[in-house]
């Protein structure tokens, strides 16, 4: 049984500099073909595989260009428990009283706003088109409607940036009490239009320093930092999320998604004529890549590292018949590395040293 499902709405208003995910120019048109595309796929997977979806998560692009009635539509075509999570990112500056009215039709249940800073400069920075003022407005319209689970997105590690600065937008976005934060270091991926801007980004000392600064500031509010990258308060961690970093079956839903199921993993082409095209030819889980050797171990374990509680000891027992201890002895000895874990006899995680660093040490498991 399939608990999680992503889906991916790749349309777009303007694409902001710094994304490298797949999207599109928004056109009404395009979109209702879109989503008739993504009923078909998931006829096609409901035909194979059992889905009850404990969550179910829109991104995108931005996902929040969905009418209510898309969205139930596609809501509607796949089984799902009576609590699922279900999470619709949205872009802050289309949050007003018509569509907040509108979104409360809908199943959703957790909001993750796009909000990225409160300061102006910063915002102009990443052509992002909501205000400073606007950010405090949009907080409470959403309470107002009723959510109160809700999820900002905060990013740091832009040019000229030091901590000084960062601290002040900590604090305003804290002033905000949103449920749940998620921190994302700004990176020049190839092929986004920040790449080719000859930028000069801070240090690596800088951006540690500022990483540091956001786990420090938001654990004095009350926040546990339960990921690499986000915190939330008790009780209100992504549960879909969770779902990809306790290595649990996921389908991944519409153009550029990416799942995996019983260990197999697949991506859709980045192309929406691609796409419809595998679709009505009746085709799921292209360029389908079957677990081999020691992939499935290893995607555990990265997986697992990035949750604070590290790598359950006996559940990777269970699903692997060893110790992890014992199976990477020549990773955990090594002189350089004894700094980088905290061991016990039910778990391993990363110390908090190893955080910022964790992509460098966990290459020694691949």
């Amino acid at each position: 049984m399939i608990p999680a499902v992503y889906i991916h709405i790749p349309f777009c208003l303007n694409k902001c500099g710094y994304c490298a995910f797949y999207s599109v120019v928004y056109r009404p048109r395009e979109v209702k073909r879109y989503c008739q595309m993504l009923l078909q796929e998931l006829d096609l997977f409901t035909m194979l595989h059992e889905i009850k979806a404990d969550t179910v998560y829109f991104g995108g692009g931005t996902p929040s260009l969905l009418s209510a009635d898309q969205i139930m539509e596609i809501l509607g075509s796949f089984a799902r428990c009576g609590t699922c999570e279900i999470t619709l990112e949205i872009n802050p500056a289309q949050i007003n009283h018509k569509f907040l009215s509108e979104l409360k039709r809908t199943p959703v249940n957790r909001l993750s706003i796009g909000i990225q800073s409160t300061q102006e400069a910063k915002l102009r920075f990443l052509g992002r088109k909501h205000r400073t003022v606007d950010v405090k407005q949009v907080m409470c319209l959403c309470r107002e409607s009723g959510y109160d689970n809700i999820s900002v997105d905060l990013m740091y590690g832009l040019p000229g940036e030091n901590c000084l600065s960062l601290e002040s937008d900590i604090e305003r976005l804290l002033e905000l009490e949103p449920q749940h934060l998620s921190a994302y270091l700004l990176s020049l991926e190839p092929g986004t239009a920040m790449a080719s801007f000859n930028l000069q980004l801070p240090s690596d000392e800088e951006t540690a320093a500022q990483y540091h600064l956001i786990r420090s500031k938001l654990r004095e509010a009350g926040y546990v930092q339960y990921e690499i990258s986000n915190f939330a308060r008790e009780g209100h961690e992504s549960r879909h999320n969770l779902h990809y970093w306790e290595s649990d079956d996921y389908l991944g839903m519409g153009a550029s998604a990416s799942g995996c199921i019983q260990g197999i993993r697949y991506v859709n082409p980045s192309d929406l004529g691609q796409y419809e095209t595998q679709i009505k030819g009746g085709v799921i889980m292209p360029t389908a890549e079957y677990p081999e050797g020691n992939r499935e171990r290893i995607d555990h374990i990265i997986m697992a590292f990035r949750l604070r509680k590290g790598i359950d000891r006996q559940e990777y027992r269970r699903r692997f018949g060893t110790d992890v201890h014992d199976d990477y002895l020549h990773v955990f000895r090594k002189d350089e590395l004894k700094e980088m874990f905290e061991i016990d006899d039910l778990s391993i995680r990363l110390s908090d040293q190893a955080l910022f660093v964790s992509n460098s040490v966990l290459v020694e498991f691949v």
